[in-house]
C-alpha cells in the first residue's frame, strides 16, 4: 500500500446510490457520464435492477461514481484455458461470468489525484472477493482512456465487433481461484 493510496483512503467514502440519493452538478468531462448521474438515468437503471451504482465522496463532496453489473461472455468471445475445460462439461456454448464495469467517472475537480486508479483497484479487489465467481472484468472504454485501463492490466478485446466501436471493449482476466501461497 502506497502513501498515496492510504491518503486517498482516508479522504474517500463510498456509499450505494439509492433512489433517494441527491446528486447534481457532477462534471467529469464526458457528456454521457455526466448525464447518467445528473438525470433520472441512474435512478431508472437502479430501479430496473440493471446494475448497482456507488457514489464516491472526497471529504464529503461528490467526487465520482461507478456502476457494476453482472454480465457474461460466450466462449467464442473469450478464449482462455478454462473454456476448454468447461466445453468438456457442456455440449453447447458456455457463458464466462463477467463483472461489467459499466461506468467509472471522476469529477473534473478531483481528477489527477489518483482517485480513478484507487477506485479501479478497489473494484478489482471487490470482484475477486465477491461470492459470484467472476472470471473477468469487462468494460467499454472511451478511446481516450484505453491507455489508463491498459496500464492496469486490461486488454482490448479481440471480438470482431470491437473494431468499429467508439467505445472499446476491454477485459481483465482475474485468473483461477488459488489458495494462499500457491
Amino acid at each position: 500500500m502506497t502513501d498515496d493510496t492510504e491518503s486517498i483512503r482516508q479522504r474517500v467514502s463510498i456509499e450505494p446510490f439509492d433512489l433517494d440519493s441527491q446528486v447534481s452538478d457532477f462534471r467529469c468531462g464526458k457528456e454521457s457520464l455526466d448525464e447518467f448521474i445528473n438525470t433520472d438515468q441512474a435512478r431508472t437503471f437502479q430501479k430496473l435492477r440493471l446494475g448497482r451504482t456507488k457514489l464516491v465522496h472526497w471529504e464529503g463532496n461528490l467526487a465520482g461514481y461507478y456502476t457494476l453489473a453482472p454480465n457474461t461472455l460466450t466462449d467464442d468471445e473469450y478464449v482462455g484455458e478454462e473454456t476448454e475445460y468447461a466445453e468438456k462439461l457442456h455440449d453447447k456454448h458456455i457463458q464466462i461470468p463477467a463483472q461489467l464495469l459499466g461506468r467509472l467517472a471522476v469529477d473534473q475537480e478531483y481528477q489527477g489525484r489518483g482517485l480513478g486508479s484507487f477506485l479501479l483497484d478497489r473494484i478489482i479487489a471487490e470482484t475477486i472477493r465477491c461470492e459470484s465467481p467472476f472470471r473477468v472484468i469487462l468494460l467499454h472504454a472511451h478511446r481516450d482512456v484505453t491507455g489508463f485501463y491498459e496500464e492496469r492490466g486490461f486488454v482490448l478485446s479481440e471480438m470482431p465487433r470491437n473494431s468499429d466501436r467508439d467505445n472499446k471493449i476491454m477485459i481483465s482476466d482475474l485468473g483461477p481461484i488459488t489458495r494462499d501461497g500457491d
